[in-house]
């Protein structure tokens, strides 16, 4: 069995991005902040989604979260924001991936990323 993590980032400028369709076109390494990148250091690997997927037997779920980027590039303060489907755990394992992320501190312009606000949507889906 096979679990996936499609992640995905918007900067939190009042865009939410809906679960579901449009969630899984979403790509899934740059932050776009007004057309000015910034990129993912690191990421979650395969193992992590694996070890974060929740255990309620769901195939498929998503959740959005909101973190603030922290001056040496990792994610703070992370809540979830969306879920789907509710109270199946699908928050909570995406919450668990988020101290696996690191940001470039600085844009391509190189403007500082510290205490940008980023939303992260995570569409989880066992096969």
């Amino acid at each position: 069995m096979k679990c996936f993590a499609r992640l995905a980032v918007a900067a939190a400028t009042g865009l939410l991005v809906p679960l579901g369709g449009a969630l899984a076109r979403e790509q899934p390494v740059v932050v776009t902040t007004e057309d000015d990148p910034a990129c993912w250091t690191a990421k979650p690997t395969g193992a992590d989604i694996e070890r974060c997927f929740p255990s309620t037997g769901r195939a498929k779920g998503g959740a959005i979260v909101r973190c603030k980027v922290d001056v040496q590039g990792p994610l703070t303060g992370c809540e979830v924001i969306d879920e789907y489907p509710l109270h199946e755990g699908f928050g909570d394992a995406s919450l668990n991936l988020m101290p696996k992320f690191r940001m470039t501190r600085t844009t391509k312009s190189g403007r500082s990323t510290e205490g940008l606000s980023v939303n992260v949507p995570v569409l989880w889906t066992m096969q």
